[in-house]
C-alpha cells in the first residue's frame, strides 16, 4: 500500500464520507448523506427507495466500511430474495476488495469464498437468502437487500412469516438492521414495519412532493419522465414513487383504457355544435409547484357517447389567465355546462365568470363522496365503451397517454379511499367532472354520497410519493 491510500485509509476512519467518495470514488448524495446519519443513530434502519438510486451500492460500501474499521470479530450477514440474487450483492462486495488498492490487504490469498468473505483482520461477512437457515449465526448486523421478488400473497406472506419466525430471534438486541427496498403491497414486510415503532422507516421517492427530483445528477425530471413513460404509469408509481399499486387495487382496467383509444379521431380546436353537445370539466390550482390546472372538453352525441375532444393542462397560472383560457374554451365549444372544482380560492374563478359572461359556469364542491361519486361513474363509462380518447395523431396520443397514465394509479388506497396513487390526478378529475357534467334523467349516475361505501375509521397511510407530468 503507498503512502497516498495509507494516508486515504486513515483518513477514512471513523468518516465514512470520505471513504465512500475518495477511497470507493462514488457520489454521495444529500439523501445518501441521511441514509449514514440513521445508520449511524439507530439500530433498526428500512430504507424505501426508489429503483436505481444507489440503495445496493450504499449499503455494499457500508458493509466494506464496517469490515475494514470495526473491532474484529464483526460478523455482517447480507441477505436479498433468493441465493441467485444475493450472490450479485456479494460478487459486488468482493470484486471491489479485489480491485480498489486500499482494500487488497484485507483480502487473503487463500480461504475466501465470495458466499463467505473472512478479511485478514478476523471480520467477515457471509450470505444468506429469504427463508434460508441462519440459525446458529451470531451476526453484529444483517442487512436485508429487496426481499421480495414475488407479486403474490403466498410469496409475501412467507417474507413476513420468515422475518418475524426465523430472522429478529437470531438477532441480539445490540445488533443492527438494516433494510432497503422497494415496497409491493400495503400488506407487506415494509408495511409492516412502517406501523411498529421500534423500527426507524423512511420513503426516498425519485420525485417528492414539491416536484424536484431525488437524484438530479442522475435522473432529472425529464428522464423520470421518459421512463414513465416507457414503463407505464403504475409500474412508475410503484419502482420509483415507492407507492405499491397492484392490478387488484386499480378502478380503471387496463382493457376497457385500451378500449377507449380512438385511432379514427383526432383532437378539435372548434365545436361542432349542430352535430354535437360540449361539456367542460375544470380542476383549477393556482400553487406554484403543485398541480396542474386542467381543462377537459367532452364531445357527446345523441346516444351520450362522449369524446375527449381538447385538454388544457398548464401550471402556475395567474388568476388572469384562468379567466383567458376557460373564457377562450366556452367561446370555441359552447359548452351546456362548464362544471368547475370550487373548493377554497376556485370560488372566485366562477364569480368572475358569472360577473363577465352567460357562461353556463356551475360549481361543483368536492368532498370525499362526492370525489367517489364521480369517479365511480367515470369508472362505469369506461367499462361501457362509452368513452373515447383521441389517438389518431402523434399529438393526440401525447395528450390522451397523460390521461391514460393517471387513470392507471387511480385506484383503492390500503384505508379503502379512493384516490390517486400517482403523482397526480388533476386530469382524472377534470375528466370525471366534465363527464358529471353530462349528467341528465336518461344517463344513469350511481350517487352515494350517502351510501358509505368505501367508509372506513382506519388510519390513512402516509404514501409519500412525489410530481411529475407534462405541461400543455
Amino acid at each position: 500500500m503507498d503512502l497516498l491510500t495509507e494516508m486515504d485509509m486513515k483518513a477514512s476512519k471513523g468518516n465514512f464520507e470520505y471513504f465512500f467518495t475518495k477511497v470507493l470514488g462514488f457520489e454521495m448524495a444529500p439523501f445518501h448523506r441521511e441514509w449514514l446519519e440513521r445508520v449511524q443513530s439507530t439500530q433498526r434502519t428500512v430504507t424505501i427507495c426508489s429503483r436505481d438510486h444507489g440503495k445496493s451500492v450504499f449499503f455494499h460500501s457500508w458493509c466494506i466500511y464496517q469490515l475494514c474499521f470495526q473491532e474484529p470479530p464483526y460478523e455482517i450477514i447480507y441477505i436479498s430474495s433468493n441465493q441467485k440474487q444475493t450472490m450479485v450483492h456479494m460478487k459486488d462486495i468482493d470484486r471491489m476488495f479485489s480491485t480498489i488498492p486500499a482494500l487488497k490487504k484485507f483480502k487473503p490469498k487463500q480461504g475466501w469464498a465470495v458466499g463467505r468473505m473472512e478479511l485478514t483482520n478476523g471480520n467477515r461477512i457471509v450470505e444468506r437468502s429469504v427463508g434460508s437457515q441462519i440459525r446458529g449465526l451470531h451476526p453484529d448486523e444483517i442487512i436485508i437487500d429487496d426481499p421480495m421478488k414475488e407479486f403474490s400473497m403466498t410469496a409475501i406472506q412467507r417474507v413476513s412469516d420468515w422475518f418475524w419466525g426465523d430472522m429478529i430471534p437470531t438477532l441480539h438486541h445490540t445488533s443492527s438492521l438494516r433494510m432497503i427496498g422497494t415496497p409491493f403491497t400495503y400488506t407487506d414486510i415494509f408495511a409492516e414495519l412502517e406501523e411498529n415503532t421500534e423500527y426507524d422507516v423512511k420513503r426516498y421517492p425519485a420525485i417528492n412532493q414539491a416536484g424536484e427530483a431525488l437524484w438530479p445528477s442522475r435522473w432529472d425530471i425529464d428522464s423520470l419522465d421518459r421512463r414513465r413513460r416507457e414503463i407505464g404509469s403504475a409500474k412508475f408509481t410503484r419502482e420509483y414513487l415507492c407507492i405499491p399499486i397492484s392490478s387488484n387495487t386499480m378502478l380503471f382496467g387496463k382493457e376497457h383504457v385500451d378500449k377507449s383509444k380512438d385511432r379514427t379521431s383526432s383532437l378539435q380546436y372548434y365545436g361542432n355544435n349542430e352535430a354535437f353537445k360540449y361539456y367542460i370539466g375544470y380542476d383549477p390550482s393556482m400553487s406554484i409547484n403543485g398541480d396542474y390546472t386542467v381543462m377537459i372538453v367532452l364531445e357527446v352525441d345523441e346516444e351520450l357517447n362522449k369524446k375527449v375532444v381538447h385538454m388544457v393542462r398548464e401550471k402556475n397560472m395567474d388568476f388572469r389567465s384562468h379567466i383567458t383560457r376557460i373564457t377562450d374554451l366556452c367561446q370555441r365549444f359552447s359548452p351546456e355546462i362548464v362544471m368547475i372544482e370550487t373548493n377554497t380560492f376556485a370560488k372566485s374563478f366562477a364569480m368572475e365568470l358569472r360577473d363577465i359572461s352567460d357562461f353556463p359556469v356551475k360549481e361543483f364542491t368536492m368532498s370525499r363522496k362526492k370525489k367517489e361519486e364521480i369517479i365511480l361513474n367515470l369508472q362505469m363509462n369506461f367499462e361501457n365503451n362509452k368513452i373515447l380518447l383521441p389517438y389518431q395523431k402523434d399529438e393526440d396520443k401525447k395528450v390522451s397517454n397523460v390521461i391514460v397514465q393517471e387513470l392507471e394509479a387511480f385506484g383503492i388506497g390500503n384505508s379503502g379511499r379512493i384516490e390517486g396513487l400517482g403523482a397526480h390526478d388533476d386530469t382524472v378529475i377534470a375528466l370525471a367532472l366534465a363527464n358529471y357534467a353530462t349528467k341528465t334523467f336518461t344517463d344513469t349516475f350511481i350517487e352515494i354520497e350517502d351510501a358509505g361505501i368505501f367508509a372506513t375509521s382506519g388510519p390513512t397511510l402516509n404514501l409519500g410519493g412525489g410530481i411529475f407530468g407534462i405541461n400543455y
